[in-house]
């Protein structure tokens, strides 16, 4: 800054016009600025980070079953199988867990799958060692606990959360008396395609909206790959590969 006052007194001592100080004025300027810039580039914005991660534990996840009641099937259980990880520092408290369906058409029927009831009750596993002893019969299954729950930092736990769902046409609930009719509307209501001889294949790359709340206030909203099947469903194997 002295030096540019110090160009200025040399301008005027030569007898130059206003005009050529003023120039000279905008020559110094680029000359400071830069020496401003970089306070600021040095304090990015901090992007918000994600909490929690959230798959479908599709190893484990189990079919769809038609519910019977009263000499019927009224509903259907659904174990929702997922993998949920700890992303944060801090314990993260689940309140809450929903899975949302997308309408659908099936024989000319517009349905709606809904849950009965916010789901409550879930099976919580610390780690997959756990699943899979439990799976094959080496452990039996921890007992039965409810929202909410805590996972720690870092950590990962599976939960299988107790769903019960209600299939709608309009706003009644479709019943069946047959078992293997209510898989078939369930099938198609989920978007299992047909497969051989009437039979329809499972898939295990569907993307199923889930919600999770907690404690502090959040929902948390996913699309995670998901494996939908019921029973008696054609498993899909690739070309080359032999059934199991």
């Amino acid at each position: 800054m002295r030096t540019f006052y110090v160009l200025l007194l040399f301008l005027g001592i030569c007898g130059l016009p206003v005009g050529a100080l003023q120039l000279a004025k905008r020559a110094m300027a680029p000359v400071v600025a830069p020496a401003i810039s970089p306070i600021f580039e040095r304090q990015p914005l901090e992007e918000a980070k994600p909490v929690l991660d959230a798959k479908n534990a599709r190893l484990f996840q189990g079919p769809f079953i038609a519910l019977q009641s009263h000499g019927g099937y009224d509903g259907f259980e659904w174990p929702g199988f997922y993998e949920i990880t700890n992303l944060s520092k801090k314990p993260v408290t689940l309140t809450g867990f929903r899975v949302t369906w997308a309408p659908a058409s099936f024989e000319g029927k517009h349905l709606r799958l809904v849950l009965r009831t916010n789901p409550s009750e879930v099976v919580l596993f610390n780690d997959e060692n756990a699943v899979i002893d439990s799976v094959e019969g080496k452990a039996k299954d921890p007992s039965t606990t409810k929202f909410p729950v805590t996972i720690p930092p870092h950590a990962t736990y599976f939960l299988r959360i107790h769903c019960i769902f209600d299939l709608l046409s309009g706003e009644k609930p479709l019943k069946f008396q047959d078992e293997n009719d209510a898989h078939k509307w369930i099938a198609g209501a989920v978007g299992l395609p047909p497969g051989a001889n009437g039979k329809v294949r499972c898939v295990s790359n569907a993307h199923v909206p889930v919600e999770i709340s907690t404690a502090d206030g959040r929902t948390l909203k996913y699309e995670p790959e998901t494996v939908l099947f019921v029973p008696g469903c054609v498993i899909n194997v690739p070309p080359g590969h032999k059934k199991p």
